[in-house]
């Protein structure tokens, strides 16, 4: 229960406005622009964070987290260990904005190559299957 440890010590955030009152740490792999988009009544919004860290990686966001020193916002596939563990924890869910579909597009075609159509199916079945990447 690593990074939860922040949450223990300082509340979760119920609604966007809360993260005014946290820590928040900024990946700027994510963005550069301290803004986070959120969806409130079905609109997307964007609140200005004032990140107390900013990092260049997401994994020294990752760690930060994991450290407990504050709040990030990262992609669902990237810290999906870390909440299966219980190391981390999703807060504000139920503001996400909606979620942005994977494609995997190649050429159709009368010959396409079993390496290829292995792929396909191989990535089809693994996005399909990972439920961090299928939450809505």
């Amino acid at each position: 229960m690593r990074g939860t440890r922040y949450l223990r010590a300082h509340g979760t955030p119920a609604q966007p406005e809360d993260l005014n009152r946290h820590t928040v740490i900024s990946a700027t792999a994510v963005t550069s622009v301290p803004q986070w988009r959120l969806s409130v009544g079905g609109k997307e919004q964007l609140y200005e964070v004032k990140p107390r860290l900013m990092v260049s990686s997401n994994d020294a966001a990752i760690a930060a987290a994991l450290g407990g020193f504050g709040v990030v916002r990262l992609l669902s596939d990237q810290i999906a260990a870390h909440v299966k563990a219980r190391e981390l924890r999703i807060v504000l869910a139920e503001f996400e904005p909606a979620v942005l579909a994977v494609h995997v597009v190649h050429h159709q075609g009368r010959r396409v190559s079993q390496k290829v159509r292995a792929f396909l199916d191989t990535a089809i079945a693994t996005l399909r299957a990972d439920p961090f990447l299928n939450t809505r």
